[in-house]
């Protein structure tokens, strides 16, 4: 039985925990909220461990992940983001090892702040669109780009990508509501709706490429020939609205050369393949804290990269070496398998996808999403009358 005030401290502690996640990468204050949030969570998980074989292994993994990622034969590179990576790979590890246990961070914390975040990017782009000019739209840009806080841009001056730091939560809020959440009311459908204009203004394709199938899929698995004029009467306003040819428009500047984000990806790749040829970065890896390696292994250099890439989940592996990185990626997949109820394992199979080509997974997100997980139990789940 919970005590109204152990009730109170999850509340803080998950508000603390959602906010940091969202504000991290903005500065200390975003990751002290992040972590003293974390920290409550960690510790009520750890006073229900009773069986000593899951420690070993969780041991075991963090010993091998702390040697993988330790620089042997490699640059351990910055300390910052050594203790970093190795704190974040040890804090996941240590929720995957022990899934089964219950947690009671309040998942309703996660769609009301990507409702916050969802309105803030809506009005930046709205704005734009309506209000803007191409000078106020270059301002806005430097600043934002000048304070390392993210991007905003647009091919056409009618659909402006807000592609800020901590975008990524809008999406995890999305599928959250969408998923785990009710749409019965007329409140939790004006949620619904606040967190697809999130994902829309956010700009990723990653995001709207899942979310649209996510749609599509449930859609069709309750398909009534009374939807078809719907149907018919979206593609006629979408067509009309121009927002087809402006979204071909992005999907060809996307793999429109080197500086393209696709090009980008494409040569990550080749570097990563490259930089373990030639390194042998099989039993350990470059390091928890080494760079990107700009300019090196077969790779242009002309992109300024440090700890932030498009693929991630790929500089993960460049840093803890492919054995360790193979062992942790089965252990993240290890979720679709604990659970019996599909709407978890669709929630977190759609994260993973959503996130895995993006500098979004193994961090923050990917720690908050675990918990919700942990948090929501078959009982409890609010189903959406759309999943049924």
């Amino acid at each position: 039985m919970v005590s109204g005030r152990q009730s109170v401290v999850a509340n803080l502690a998950s508000l603390l925990l959602v906010f940091g996640c969202v504000f991290s990468g903005y500065g200390v204050v975003g990751q002290v909220a992040f972590y003293s949030g974390l920290i409550y969570f960690l510790y009520n998980i750890f006073l229900q461990i009773n069986r000593r074989s899951d420690v070993l292994v969780f041991l075991s993994v963090l010993i091998f992940s702390i040697y993988s990622g330790s620089g042997v034969g490699g640059d351990a590179g910055d300390l910052k983001y050594f203790i970093r990576y190795q704190l974040v790979t040890a804090v996941i590890l240590f929720l995957l090892v022990f899934m089964r246990s219950k947690s009671n961070f309040n998942t309703m914390v996660i769609p009301a702040l990507g409702v916050v975040q969802s309105i803030v990017l809506v009005s930046v782009a709205v704005y734009l669109s309506i209000f803007g000019s191409y000078d106020l739209w270059q301002d806005i840009r430097h600043f934002v780009r000048l304070n390392d806080i993210g991007d905003i841009w647009t091919t056409d001056g009618f659909y402006y990508r807000v592609q800020l730091r901590g975008n990524h939560f809008v999406f995890i809020a999305w599928l959250f509501h969408f998923i785990l959440g009710d749409m019965r009311t007329l409140k939790d459908k004006l949620i619904f709706m606040i967190l697809t204009l999130g994902v829309f203004f956010a700009g990723n394709a990653s995001y709207l490429l899942c979310s649209v199938a996510l749609i599509l899929f449930y859609f069709l698995k309750n398909f009534r020939f009374r939807y078809l004029f719907l149907i018919v009467f979206c593609f006629v306003v979408l067509v009309g609205s121009g927002v087809f040819d402006s979204f071909a428009n992005v999907l060809s500047r996307k793999f429109g050369g080197i500086d393209s984000s696709g090009g980008a990806r494409l040569e990550q790749v080749t570097t990563f393949f490259n930089a373990i040829y030639e390194e042998g970065f099989y039993l350990h890896g470059a390091g928890a804290g080494a760079p990107y390696p700009t300019g090196k292994y077969g790779d242009s250099g002309s992109r300024t990269l440090s700890h932030y890439t498009e693929l991630q989940s790929l500089f993960y592996m460049y840093k803890f070496g492919l054995f360790f990185s193979f062992l942790f990626i089965m252990l993240v997949l290890w979720p679709l398998f604990c659970y019996r109820d599909l709407n978890r394992k669709v929630f977190y199979l759609f994260y993973i996808v959503g996130s895995i080509l993006n500098p979004y997974i193994y961090d923050a997100n990917h720690i908050v999403v675990l918990l919700t997980l942990m948090s929501v139990s078959h009982e409890n789940t609010r189903r959406s009358k759309y999943l049924k």
